[in-house]
């Protein structure tokens, strides 16, 4: 496994014109979304999730992070 001695990555995610951050914490199998749209979203709603999973070769915890939401997005 790779980069296992890094606490987290921050990984800024474009979809759809939106900015959404996922942390990834590899040494805890954890990982975090935040997302001022996620209204009805939840960790399968983000490509970007399933391919970390493949590339870290486990299947992570998703948490999806409460956050201040946009009111018109």
């Amino acid at each position: 496994m790779f980069h296992t001695d890094k606490t987290f990555f921050l990984a800024p995610y474009l979809a759809d014109n939106h900015w959404t951050l996922i942390i990834i914490c590899p040494s805890t199998e954890r990982g975090y979304i935040i997302d001022s749209i996620s209204r009805e979203k939840d960790e399968h709603s983000y490509l970007l999730t399933s391919i970390i999973d493949k590339a870290f070769g486990f299947p992570f915890l998703w948490d999806m992070v409460n956050c201040k939401q946009q009111k018109n997005g």
